[in-house]
């Protein structure tokens, strides 16, 4: 069986959904929630893979650091695994979405029977149009915290394997960064945007660096590595692409409803792309005049562009 067309898998990560001394954002959960609720009122079906309960229960916990024993971890992770639901249960609904977690380790991958049941556990909560929400089960499983055979490694490699289990065609990582740079923006700000990636090699790899921030555990190295996994794993012996499972990385900024580094918003079969030159202008208009330049399939490379798109809706509305 071929993959979901209209089954999307979107990660978000701890440095998006908390502040930099581990408190829950609620703007971010406010947002999040309202974009994936638009998206599946278009007729997607949205899987959310979240990562922040480690740093939410060691906020809550007041402990100072991030914990580093097993033992508080687990601990951490169990509290705030309940802080994130109920946040996520309460945002949802505002948008009138109802949601399901689902929290998983690396025997419900690998033992053939877990698999299946796990399979149909997602496809009947998509089938009833409710958002499933994923993460590892941090506070039982060593494995996927310390061990270095560790199947997931992290909620970007995480949100892979998810893709490829639900046969997604989308699977997309929200970032606190706006994309993917020849090194580090935030230490070098000459640093240049790499705006598409074809082949993952070498030279690829040697620009991710390490973990993106110290509430996290991933960075540009395992969205890289996410990306091939998914995209590898779609491949048949002779090397020929069975299905495309698409990869995108998208900036989701703390003061903004959704930036979009390269492209792509969707509606029906549309497209649109906004390039970074005039993301800042972009983010000044309404989120429900956002929308509507974002549902019209069209390409914003410039000002002009942008400036064009406005004059047409105004046009439309006298």
């Amino acid at each position: 069986m071929g993959l979901y067309q209209n089954r999307i898998v979107v990660k978000v990560g701890t440095s998006t959904l908390t502040n930099d001394i581990g408190q829950n954002d609620l703007r971010s959960f406010d947002r999040l929630a309202c974009v994936l609720s638009d998206i599946q009122n278009m007729g997607y079906e949205i899987i959310l893979v979240s990562s922040g309960a480690i740093a939410v229960g060691a906020n809550k916990l007041k402990m100072k650091t991030r914990p580093t024993s097993m033992r508080l971890k687990q601990a951490a992770a169990a509290v705030g695994q309940c802080s994130i639901m109920y946040l996520y249960d309460k945002f949802f609904n505002d948008y009138d979405k109802t949601i399901a977690q689902i929290l998983l380790s690396a025997d419900d991958m690998e033992i053939e029977e877990k698999k299946e049941n796990l399979t149909n556990t997602f496809d009947a909560l998509l089938e009833m149009g409710i958002i499933p929400i994923v993460n590892e089960n941090d506070s039982v499983s060593y494995t996927e915290i310390e061990s270095e055979d560790r199947l997931f490694g992290d909620n970007d490699m995480l949100s892979a394997v998810v893709a490829i289990l639900c046969k997604a065609q989308k699977l997309v990582i929200l970032s606190d960064i706006d994309g993917f740079y020849d090194s580090d923006p935030r230490l070098h700000p000459n640093a240049k945007l790499i705006e598409h990636i074809v082949t993952i090699d070498d030279k690829i790899q040697s620009l991710a660096g390490g973990a993106g921030s110290r509430r996290g555990t991933g960075g540009m190295k395992t969205k890289l590595q996410a990306a091939n996994l998914a995209t590898v794993k779609l491949r048949n012996p002779t090397g020929q692409d069975l299905h495309q499972l698409i990869f995108w990385l998208f900036y989701f900024s703390k003061r903004t409803y959704l930036a979009l580094p390269w492209a792509t918003y969707h509606r029906g079969d549309s497209m649109s792309y906004v390039n970074p030159a005039i993301k800042e202008k972009f983010e000044s208009l309404s989120v429900d005049l956002k929308n509507n330049i974002l549902s019209r399939n069209v390409r914003l490379n410039t000002l002009q562009d942008l400036i064009k798109v406005l004059e047409e809706i105004v046009a439309e509305e006298e």
